[in-house]
């Protein structure tokens, strides 16, 4: 496929090979299912690149394993070559890892496939394997190998401009047909794009809560001819000055369109529009056999969009106060609002954008309980030795990577007092996002004040946001690379 040959950075998303702490050998309730992707190869000796990938509904960690991988199923269809790492005899193909964890995620070795000498299109066969593993139960899967024709379609460039906050543009799809075949049926994919949305009008794109997915034509394209559309997009009126809109997408032949929605589900990529026509490319409508492209790296665009105007964010620390005798428990909300008119968060790497708190315990008080994503800190950056202890006076916490404006992001935290201290003071501090007005980043902690009484909580909605463009790069068989966090210290979870 076109997606599944490419090499990209993706951090921060469920579909990479897990950077989250999950308790060592836990045995999984869900079912951890072991998938190779349904694969077109090209006819013209091309490989592509795919992996196994382990899922559940769940978290599970496999340690010491062995993968073996039958290749008999596709004897006289498909050659298959791996990661050094693996020895490989007749075949069979061993692999040994020693731990990787989930619920989504990649196994770290690729698998080149390539026609077999003589085979044809239309032919096709199996890739079996078999995990083993120390802590697990052993599992199998397996997947389908079809030989198609090959072509190579070509993501044309794009140059940056600039938008307005809440305008509408004209994104420029465009793709050429740089192999040497006519391509029968073409077919884009567009994701990340938080920024942006665009009407669900056309009834060829599949759109799903006001972004578009994918478009789909029904084309014949000529040999190095050139085609183009214009894709409405709307830019949020809440951007931030000053920042980007990104935007990714992948052309595909419609047979790879139709493998990677098996993969994804239909979910994703939701349901076509209506109302405006279709989305025009030059249409020459024609059926012939499956065709997957052979040089899927020219296959991919990513567009810039600079967000003008003057909306910016303002991160207001959220504190407390509250008074109790010896033993008492006293419960703040605690948090932050974005006191400001644009939204934060940072595409392609939501976890670097994710908001951080540090808390300073007030004199004379301690934890009753730890906080979900929260840990001690002898310093800032630097963990505890042991880090869910309750009696620390100083804690680091992660919040929401999604902090719309207008909206107050908070959580409780119980404090117990082991010896009433008049006016005992703490804080609650913003410490790892940049915003318009740093002097509000930190408010007072305050436990026992002269006629105090109760807090003011305030409480907002729990963001959770799932990196589907993991999802969507792993289903589509490519290859993850890992980012190194820059944050110093380490979630204990998220």
């Amino acid at each position: 496929m076109s997606l599944l040959k490419r090499g990209l950075a993706a951090a921060a998303c469920v579909a990479t090979i897990s950077t989250i702490p999950v308790p060592a050998a836990a045995a999984a309730k869900s079912p951890v299912v072991l998938a190779f992707a349904e694969t077109l190869v090209p006819d013209d000796g091309a490989a592509a690149r795919r992996f196994f990938t382990l899922r559940s509904a769940e978290n599970f960690t496999f340690t010491q394993i062995k993968l073996t991988v039958d290749l008999t199923g596709l004897s006289g269809v498909a050659t298959v070559t791996t990661s050094p790492s693996c020895t490989t005899a007749a075949a069979t193909i061993t692999c040994t890892w020693h731990e990787i964890s989930g619920p989504y995620t990649a196994l770290p070795w690729t698998f080149d496939v390539k026609a077999a000498p003589g085979a044809k299109i239309g032919d096709s066969g199996q890739i079996k394997a078999t995990l083993e593993s120390s802590d697990q139960p052993t599992i199998t899967g397996n997947g389908k190998i079809t030989i198609a024709e090959g072509v190579d379609l070509a993501a044309a460039t794009f140059d940056s401009i600039g938008v307005q906050p809440g305008a509408t543009f004209d994104l420029p799809l465009a793709v050429i047909n740089a192999g040497k075949k006519a391509v029968n049926g073409v077919a884009v994919v567009v994701y990340k794009g938080f920024w942006l949305s665009g009407p669900a009008k056309y009834t060829n794109c599949l759109y799903d809560a006001g972004q578009v997915r994918a478009c789909v034509f029904d084309n014949d394209l000529a040999v190095g001819a050139r085609y183009g559309a214009a894709l409405p997009m709307t830019l949020r009126t809440d951007s931030p000055a000053g920042e980007y809109a990104s935007l990714e997408a992948i052309w595909l032949t419609t047979a790879e369109l139709e493998l990677l929605k098996a993969e994804l589900g239909q979910e994703w990529f939701g349901s076509p529009g209506s109302g405006g026509g279709e989305l025009d490319l030059i249409q020459t409508p024609t059926a012939m056999d499956d065709q997957v492209d052979t040089d899927p790296f020219n296959s991919w665009t990513g567009y810039t969009i600079e967000m003008l105007g003057d909306k910016v964010r303002d991160f207001a620390a959220i504190g407390g106060t509250g008074s109790g005798a010896v033993g008492d428990t006293i419960t703040l909300d605690v948090g932050i609002k974005n006191v400001g008119n644009a939204t934060h968060y940072v595409e392609g790497d939501p976890f670097e954008g994710r908001s951080q708190v540090t808390l300073t315990v007030p004199p004379g008080a301690s934890l009753k309980s730890l906080p979900t994503n929260c840990q001690a800190v002898t310093e800032p950056g630097v963990p505890d030795a042991n880090p869910k202890r309750l009696d620390a006076s100083l804690y680091e916490c992660l919040g929401p990577e999604l902090i719309e404006a207008g909206k107050s992001y908070t959580f409780p935290i119980s404090f117990v007092v082991n010896s009433v201290i008049s006016s005992a003071t703490g804080s609650l501090e913003e410490t790892w996002l940049t915003d318009a007005n740093p002097a509000n980043n930190k408010a007072p902690i305050v436990l026992n004040a002269p006629g105090g009484g109760g807090g003011l909580p305030i409480t907002g909605p729990k963001v959770t946001l799932i990196a589907v463009v993991g999802l969507l790069l792993l289903a589509a068989g490519l290859v993850i690379v890992v980012a190194t966090r820059r944050r110093k210290s380490l979630p204990l979870s998220r």
